[in-house]
């Protein structure tokens, strides 16, 4: 005797919120996606390419606006806007804000998929597993392979904007990483393994009496 599951039946307001949320990120994949086009015609179309750089140089003592007196200040971070920078330093940058935008444009994709397929009754189904593990590879490999284009792409643009002598001397650049990219990408394909798990679990129990 065989029996096959039925899809569970939500309630309304269940059934609300999971269509909400899906909507959600359907529209925050698509903002990501209309942000990044905007961002990479900006960047090789106008040329005009605005980085932010860590820096550690001192602020000059003095008598600033609304009465503030320094005594002893330095510079952590600084952000420059300029039109004026070779192919060296514009493509590495801009093939970095794709690869950003475009793994956070699958991680969306992904998130619609899973409430689709949860509204649907089937979230152990191997097409979110796949689009799942995609995410996560998207995140862990886009964000290694963006963090070394932007650290090309600025370090070519700071030599060019004060000349490497000057930056190496009197402004030493310093390249700040953002591991969280990563640490979402790994979290995500930790729920992709539970996915797999449950589907196998699921095969396995299927026409059990």
């Amino acid at each position: 005797m065989t029996i096959t599951a039925k899809p569970p039946r939500f309630a309304r307001a269940d059934r609300a919120a999971l269509w909400f949320l899906t909507a959600c990120a359907a529209f925050v994949g698509l903002s990501i996606a209309v942000v990044t086009t905007v961002g990479l015609v900006q960047i090789l179309v106008t040329g005009e390419t605005t980085l932010t750089v860590g820096t550690d140089s001192p602020m000059p003592a003095g008598l600033y606006p609304a009465g503030l007196e320094l005594e002893s200040a330095r510079f952590t971070e600084g952000t420059i806007t300029t039109d004026d920078l070779s192919g060296g330093a514009a493509i590495p940058l801009a093939l970095a804000h794709l690869l950003t935008g475009l793994s956070q444009v699958i991680v969306a994709l992904a998130v619609v998929h899973l409430g689709r397929s949860i509204l649907r009754g089937d979230p152990f189904r191997r097409s979110v597993v796949r689009s799942t593990v995609t995410a996560s590879l998207a995140l862990v490999v886009g964000s290694a392979v963006a963090i070394a284009l932007v650290a090309i792409g600025t370090t070519v643009a700071m030599g060019e904007l004060i000349g490497e002598e000057f930056m190496t001397e009197k402004y030493p650049l310093l390249l700040s990483f953002d591991l969280t990219p990563f640490l979402v990408g790994v979290g995500i394909g930790i729920v992709a393994g539970a996915f797999e798990i449950g589907g196998r679990l699921r095969a396995d129990t299927e026409g059990l009496v």
